[in-house]
């Protein structure tokens, strides 16, 4: 009597569907109980240094004019501020999704053989 089996027998190769065994049978590797306390012994200083990120200020030189000496204004640094931001939301709520769509916002496709063709013309070589 024949076994049964999960693996479908018209599976294509390279693609891959919920529950296929082929795709890391193992799950997600565990992360060292070590590293784990490493990083929750920094969270502390990461998090007053995005503190002062989202504070951060960056010296600008002001001409005094011809009599007067130049000074040094402190004004919004928005890149860090901004950089920090992105950081703190991203880690928070993920990333925002982006799709990626082909014409017509349909599936992408790509030409293997154009693309293959283009290769061997570029490296001199001829069918």
């Amino acid at each position: 009597m024949a076994e049964d089996t999960k693996e479908p027998q018209n599976r294509k190769p390279g693609v891959f569907e919920k529950g296929d065994p082929r795709i890391n049978p193992g799950g997600r590797p565990r992360i060292p109980a070590e590293v784990k306390e490493a990083w929750a012994a920094m969270t502390p200083k990461g998090t007053r240094m995005l503190d002062e990120a989202l504070g951060a200020t960056r010296p600008v030189v002001v001409s005094g004019g011809k009599d007067s000496p130049a000074t040094v204004e402190y004004v919004p640094d928005w890149t860090a501020r901004l950089t920090a931001l992105e950081l703190l939301y991203s880690r928070q709520w993920g990333k925002a999704p982006q799709a990626i769509t082909g014409e017509d916002g349909g599936p992408v496709k790509v030409d293997f053989a154009a693309i293959t063709e283009k290769f061997r013309k570029m490296a001199g070589e001829s069918e």
